[in-house]
């Protein structure tokens, strides 16, 4: 992971803390995605920050449950996922 990344514009969220899930709508495709934990974290963590705080940080969010190797491997599968669906990208697209 080598570039920034941030939550596209627009997107509405819905908690559902019962069920431990983002729900993520994403009104220009109308899909609706829902996110496990790990990946809510992953979502909520990308700012636009330097990569290698966002690294920093999502190894912090899961040191309770994961190694620092598994949280990397975490949140790298995390923006792929997120990426492919639509609802990250890199900070320098779109504007």
């Amino acid at each position: 992971m080598d570039v920034p990344y941030e939550v596209v514009d627009g997107l509405e969220r819905r908690e559902v803390l019962d069920a431990a899930c983002l729900f993520v709508f994403d009104p220009r495709t109308r899909r609706l995605h829902c996110l496990n934990l790990a990946a809510w974290g992953v979502f909520e963590l990308c700012r636009g920050q330097d990569p290698a705080l966002l690294a920093a940080e999502y190894a912090d969010l899961v040191a309770a449950k994961a190694s620092p190797a598994e949280a990397d491997a975490m949140l790298r599968q995390g923006i792929a996922l997120l990426r492919a669906g639509g609802l990250i990208r890199p900070t320098s697209e779109g504007r």
